[in-house]
């Protein structure tokens, strides 16, 4: 068993075996090295490892912060979105954004999330949340971007990828929102709040995602199944 004293470095699993402990931290160091040789302004460039942060609360934060300095753009006026898709259909992306609002032209930067797990339900080609018998769904590169946000209403020179929209905040509020669909179209979707958990055990949050559920599901069942986003997975 892992001794107790290692496991208060950072927070793991604690069902974990020694030999997983050890090559997880493996892999955790290998990716500080690398970070520790990225320069800042390269980050958005390269895939993180969230799970394996040892902080990722942290990691979140300074993105946002960094986004705010290189832009010039208050914290307050910056919003998270990202882009995600099921691990074995890169090439259908929905685009996850978090309001209605218009974003401004001020530049935003992305960052590449990967290793990411969905828990009782699977991210399907029509850019939704359905349940799915399977306990768990990989999925692909997820780019995490803060951009600035105003009251405008969108317009069509907005850049949005034609698909439903998924916020990402700290609140867990479900909502209606009315987005972009495949034909540009404006359509309303009913979103859900799904939690994005550090891992399996779900005793570390990081932060709530909204995001369209299909219509064909009822909504409390993916509360009953406690369906969530898993930053680590030992399968991922």
């Amino acid at each position: 068993r892992v001794p107790p004293v290692w496991k208060n470095r950072y927070c793991t699993p604690v069902a974990m075996s020694v030999d997983l402990w050890f090559v997880d931290l493996a892999r955790r160091v290998g990716q500080l090295v690398i970070l520790g040789d990225t320069k800042v302004g390269e980050l958005p460039e390269m895939e993180i490892w969230l799970g394996g942060l040892f902080n990722p609360e942290a990691f979140i934060m300074a993105t946002r912060q960094y986004t705010a300095e290189t832009t010039n753009t208050p914290l307050d006026d910056l919003v998270l979105t990202c882009c995600l898709t099921s691990r074995d259909k890169k090439e259908e992306t929905a685009s996850i954004n978090a309001t209605t609002t218009r974003t401004s032209a001020c530049p935003s930067l992305g960052f590449q999330i990967r290793k990411l797990t969905l828990e009782g339900a699977s991210w399907t080609v029509s850019d939704h949340l359905s349940l799915t018998e399977e306990m768990k769904a990989p999925l692909s590169n997820v780019e995490f971007k803060w951009k600035a946000t105003s009251s405008e209403p969108l317009t069509d020179d907005d850049d949005v990828v034609g698909a439903d929209a998924v916020s990402v905040s700290g609140g867990g509020d479900r909502k209606g929102t009315n987005n972009i669909d495949a034909g540009g179209a404006l359509s309303s979707v009913t979103n859900i709040g799904i939690p994005l958990y550090l891992h399996d055990s779900r005793a570390n949050f990081l932060i709530n995602l909204e995001v369209p559920r299909s219509g064909e599901d009822v909504e409390n069942i993916f509360f009953q199944r406690g369906v969530a986003f898993l930053a680590w997975d030992e399968t991922a």
